[in-house]
């Protein structure tokens, strides 16, 4: 029923395009954006290291496929990240909070 899915940018202000977006859509109660991260991957037969910012929003399954697109069209990464793993709240109060600031 809920899920986090991550994302990444090296753009700070697309991180931001991105979130507000997802935000303003009600398609996730949170997202946050954790800055300074150093990522290293193969990228065109290349190790790489780049400054990145993490996206990470906390949703449910059924906002997946309109989060995805909206990553897709919104960042500036020619093979974004796009990965989502389940969660569970063991807060009551934070979860009815939570629904409350999600679409249904």
């Amino acid at each position: 029923m809920f899920k986090i899915i991550e994302t990444s940018t090296d753009n700070h202000n697309i991180a931001l395009k991105i979130t507000d977006t997802i935000i303003q859509n009600k398609l996730a109660a949170c997202v946050q954006i954790i800055g300074n991260v150093n990522s290293t991957y193969i990228w065109e037969n290349e190790v790489s290291t780049e400054k990145e910012f993490i996206i990470k929003i906390k949703t449910k399954d059924e906002h997946i496929s309109e989060i995805k697109s909206i990553i897709i069209e919104t960042t500036n990464y020619e093979l974004p990240e796009i990965i989502s793993y389940s969660f569970n709240i063991e807060n009551r109060e934070y979860e009815k909070w939570f629904n409350e600031n999600t679409n249904p």
